[in-house]
């Protein structure tokens, strides 16, 4: 199934309260995306034009996984739980907080049957050990 559906997994910590800077410190990994609540929310435009949004409506600190979209879910979510998984006590303490954390996936097919894929129970085991929602959008 590999090579018809391709994946887009990150794992995110949010909350209305997040300082992106504290969990970086705390966790000792950069995230990929990070802002406040109430941080402005702007863009360039392919012609180089400055967009600005809405501002962000809550903190968030993202770090997305780092293989080929083409891997299977699977492999997305065991590459950022190598990571995450000896952070667990930090975690908790995060959650702790009320802080929201999610493995979120987009996956993205053009194959005419349904799609779907499995995870492993011990995947499923460590996400639910650290309070991690698990969702998925397919596109």
């Amino acid at each position: 199934m590999s090579g018809l559906i391709r994946y887009d997994v990150s794992f995110r910590i949010g909350d209305d309260k997040l300082d992106p800077l504290e969990v970086t410190e705390m966790l000792g990994i950069v995230p990929d995306i990070a802002h406040r609540k109430d941080a402005p929310n702007t863009s360039i435009s392919k012609k180089g034009k400055l967009i600005e949004f809405a501002p962000f409506n809550t903190g968030l600190w993202c770090i997305n996984s780092k293989i080929g979209e083409c891997e299977d879910l699977e492999h997305h979510l065991k590459s950022l739980l190598l990571l995450l998984y000896p952070l667990r006590d930090k975690l908790a303490g995060l959650t702790g907080r009320g802080y929201k954390m999610d493995m979120f996936c987009g996956a993205f097919t053009h194959e005419a049957g349904k799609p779907g894929f499995s995870i492993n129970p011990s995947v499923l085991l460590q996400m639910g050990e650290m309070n991690i929602e698990f969702g998925i959008c397919i596109y």
